[in-house]
């Protein structure tokens, strides 16, 4: 069976990075916006501008095998 994003968030919420990235902003933070290896780019486009990336650090997205950069901006 397959887990939820909701079940997902509440796994591995608590091991986020994303407000840690250069990227993440006010508009986000505002919005609860994180976990975007979860919850896939920011609903509201918040992330406009790319300014650094610490997606490849993420231990969320490595333990789920994600291997791609700017989760917050692009659906992977």
């Amino acid at each position: 069976m397959t887990e939820s994003k909701s079940d997902l968030m509440m796994k591995y919420g608590p091991n986020c990075i994303c407000p840690k990235c250069p990227s993440y902003n006010k508009c986000a933070q505002f919005r609860s916006q994180r976990a975007f290896c979860i919850a896939g780019k920011s609903p509201s486009d918040c992330i406009k501008n790319e300014k650094g990336c610490v997606c490849g650090d993420c231990p969320v997205g490595n333990e789920l095998g994600k291997k791609e950069q700017y989760y917050c901006r692009y659906d992977l």
